[in-house]
């Protein structure tokens, strides 16, 4: 496994694991507006990382910073992290791990003293797995969107380690 920062070329294939991954975790109804939001990578690429296995992107993850126009919640000296996925059939093989750590390391250099997310409600294997990388729930800054209350965003919060 290969982590690195993503390049343009692989936005369509970033865009394509991100909505399956969503779409396999049941997150994503197939047709769903957000999956254009998924897929357009272009805006988002100088702050994505991949996960390559075998020279093939398998997975990816987006690190902003709170100044950034895709970050939601975070709030000064935090960044915020969006768009995780990976490839179903390399669930559970420490890919996402990689990529949130990844994720952490570059906030940390940045010099952000955070970082942030939102899960899904819905998504118990998320929640779960980001519980075990120590993120603490942060419910005042969960989210739903006006056009359908039915989905529930729940907010994490992971202080980082101080710069050295």
């Amino acid at each position: 496994m290969l982590i690195r920062p993503a390049h343009l070329d692989d936005a369509v294939t970033i865009g394509n694991i991100t909505v399956a991954a969503y779409q396999d975790g049941g997150h994503l109804s197939a047709g769903s507006p957000y999956e254009a939001t998924l897929r357009d990578v272009g805006p988002r690429v100088d702050f994505t990382v991949v996960a390559e296995v075998d020279f093939d992107v398998a997975g990816a993850a987006t690190i902003t910073p709170n100044t950034h126009q895709l970050t939601g919640i975070a709030r000064e000296d935090e960044w915020e992290i969006r768009f995780v996925a990976v490839s179903q059939p390399l669930w559970g093989t420490g890919l996402g791990r990689a990529l949130i750590e990844a994720c952490e390391q570059r906030a940390h250099d940045a010099g952000a003293t955070a970082v942030v997310l939102r899960v899904i409600d819905i998504n118990e294997r998320g929640l779960g797995f980001y519980d075990r990388l120590g993120y603490v729930r942060t419910p005042e800054r969960d989210w739903s969107p006006e056009t359908d209350s039915s989905i529930r965003l729940l907010a994490f919060r992971k202080a980082l380690p101080a710069a050295t």
